[in-house]
């Protein structure tokens, strides 16, 4: 039961993300609808599993870019910060590293791509989503050797 239980949350969270990645570069904005009953949905999700201790990533992820929000001029808003809890929940999958590197390579990501499109401003959130990918991954990886 387990395992088809993991299997379906993980297609959703593939449907989630592909939705989100979508949304936001159609309409540069991350809507409500998306990102707040997901953040509600994984906060259940790990109370109830045997990894509470996984919300600390969305705490610290959403935190860091709460403050990026009310310090800068711009870049960052409100959806970013909503979605970067959710994605701090998965990341932590990958331990303490697999946050870091998601926050990392997130970030890395957006400004690459800024500075080989020439651009000022884009949507974080299909970066956000792929650094929380190679995070989890490279994280999980070097955390399990």
């Amino acid at each position: 039961m387990n395992v088809v239980l993991g299997v379906v949350a993980g297609v959703g969270v593939l449907l989630w993300g592909w939705r989100l990645i979508w949304w936001d570069l159609k309409c540069q904005r991350l809507p409500n609808h998306l990102t707040v009953p997901a953040a509600a949905i994984m906060t259940l999700g790990v109370i109830f599993s045997h990894h509470p201790h996984w919300i600390i990533g969305g705490l610290v992820w959403s935190g860091v870019y709460f403050l990026g929000v009310v310090w800068s001029r711009g870049g960052l808003g409100g959806g970013d910060v909503k979605l970067a809890f959710s994605l701090g929940i998965i990341a932590s999958m990958g331990g303490v590293l697999g946050v870091i590197l998601a926050m990392l390579f997130s970030n890395a990501i957006s400004v690459f791509s800024l500075i080989k499109q020439h651009r000022r401003a884009q949507p974080h959130g299909p970066a956000m989503i792929a650094g929380t990918i190679l995070g989890l991954v490279i994280g999980g990886t070097i955390t399990t050797w």
